[in-house]
Parts: structure tokens; sequence; C-alpha cells
């Protein structure tokens, strides 16, 4: 079980526990992330969307890249620990109503995740979400 207020678990006493922004929320044995709207660079390089620090347990996660719209242009998220790129992950032309498949990921203990958008087939900037849910243990 997570623990509250400090340790390994995140700020469940205080902060924005149901906004959105870069960090991974708790509630009791669970996580969750909502990046809020994020633009790409519009240069095929990427921009983080999301980078936080977990405590002494580990998240077994799912993590989903959501296009704010359809656009003709490939996207990409890619997902790291500790700086070391762990999985790269391509939408092709993805229509509005397209949101890509969740995608695990755990993340052990004491880890810095980063979790990074890019457009990489054209040079507009394209609106994105990073959405996380998963169990603490």
């Amino acid at each position: 079980m997570a623990l509250t207020g400090g340790g390994g678990a995140g700020n469940v006493a205080g902060g924005n526990p149901s906004g959105t922004g870069s960090s991974l929320n708790y509630i009791g044995d669970h996580a969750y992330g909502y990046s809020g709207l994020v633009q790409t660079a519009g240069d095929n390089t990427y921009s983080t969307a999301m980078e936080f620090t977990i405590g002494q347990d580990y998240v077994l996660a799912q993590v989903q890249l959501c296009p704010a719209s359809g656009n003709a242009d490939d996207l990409a998220f890619r997902m790291s620990i500790d700086g070391q790129a762990v999985g790269e992950f391509y939408t092709a032309n993805p229509p509005s109503e397209f949101n890509a498949s969740p995608v695990p990921f755990l993340i052990p203990s004491f880890s810095k995740v980063t979790i990074e958008i890019k457009n990489g087939q054209g040079s507009t900037a394209r609106d994105t979400y990073i959405m996380i849910v998963g169990r603490v243990y």
C-alpha cells in the first residue's frame, strides 16, 4: 500500500491531486496523471509532456497518447527511465477520434520518468495529451 503524505507516495494531503500537470498523483493504492494540453515542437524533436520521480513503491501503469485533433502527421511518444529510453511508440496519421492503445509500463522504485512527444513527420506543432493510470505496489 502506498504511504500517504510522504515516503513512496505523492502528496495526497495537498496540491492539485485531480488536475493536470507533469507529475504523477496518488489516491491510496492507485496512481494517475494527466499532462494537460502539450504541443509537439513541430520540428521533429521531442517536447517533454510529463516528468516525475517516484518513491519507494513501484507502479504498474498504462500510458496513453491522445492527439487533440486529426492530422496527416505521424505522432510519437517516448518513455525514459533515469535518462534511458525504454520505449518509443508511433501513431500514423491519427484521425480526430483516435486514441492510441494504452501501453503497459512498469515504473521501478526511485525512478525518474520522462514522457516526451513529437511530430515525427511534419513541421507543424500538434496538440496532444498524455494520460497515465496505474496501481501502486
